[in-house]
């Protein structure tokens, strides 16, 4: 740099002053996050509180306050600092997630949905898609329901588990083969047999299997076999039908089996 100029020591150290500062403050917001989850209230409020202190205008630390407070049923006081979080961060989605759950649990159907819906714009989430479920399912629009469950049935996070067995209680009964599984086969004495699957988290019961086959002139009947007992999840029910004896399975391809009727055995 040639001779001469000033070094600076105590005004670049001043000006980096705050970025110190909030280095720890974010170092201490990773222990609130961690104690939060190892269900450590005390340790987690009152590291929320110290980086709040630090720096107030950083979203994620008022926003983990309210996450303290809603885990303790706090929810007005809760609602404040997710108001705060989206004041100084109107982009984050995890900010809507949480005040929207908040709105909903003080009764604010109206401000929770529109929060979570603000939320699944920046980005879908299954707490949110679940709620957004509940709303709608609370405002009477079943189809609509059907439709967020649906969007996030398929993980297994636990609001994706809730809303599986929510679209199962509000769809099986009027769609049993969307959640069933149906299959023919031949037993060692040449009947034919259906084996009915239960893939789903809930236990069923009452289900009614509809059959239809050809008789010896080509016309297509059908009949109806009861499935006795509960199929419990992730096991299978196997039923003899009156339909043979046959030589091999190659008859199997003119049988048409369905589920007429299931009843979740909650």
């Amino acid at each position: 740099m040639g001779v001469g100029g000033e070094l600076g020591t105590k005004r670049y150290q001043d000006k980096i002053a705050h970025l110190k500062q909030t280095k720890d403050a974010y170092a201490a917001y990773d222990k609130g996050r961690k104690a939060l989850g190892e269900n450590d209230i005390s340790t987690a409020l009152k590291m929320a509180e110290k980086v709040i202190k630090i720096e107030p205008r950083e979203g994620h630390f008022h926003a983990l306050k309210g996450d303290v407070l809603y885990t303790q049923n706090r929810f007005k006081q809760a609602l404040l600092n997710y108001n705060q979080a989206i004041r100084y961060n109107s982009k984050y989605f995890h900010y809507y997630v949480q005040r929207g759950i908040t709105r909903e649990r003080l009764g604010d159907n109206r401000g929770a949905r529109s929060d979570l819906e603000t939320s699944i714009k920046l980005l879908p989430t299954a707490t949110a898609l679940n709620s957004l479920g509940n709303l709608a399912l609370n405002a009477g629009n079943r189809e609509k329901a059907i439709n967020y469950y649906k969007a996030v049935a398929g993980s297994k996070s636990e609001p994706s588990q809730q809303a599986a067995r929510s679209l199962l209680r509000l769809d099986l009964p009027q769609n049993p083969n969307n959640y069933l599984k149906v299959r023919t086969g031949v037993s060692r004495s040449g009947y034919i047999v259906v084996k009915v699957s239960n893939p789903n988290s809930l236990p069923v019961h009452m289900v009614r299997v509809i059959i239809h086959y050809p008789d010896t002139q080509g016309n297509v009947r059908q009949f109806f076999q009861n499935v006795d007992g509960i199929i419990q999840p992730g096991k299978v029910a196997r039923i003899q039908i009156p339909l043979g004896p046959v030589k091999g399975t190659a008859v199997l391809k003119d049988i048409r089996v369905g589920i007429k009727r299931a009843v979740l055995a909650e």
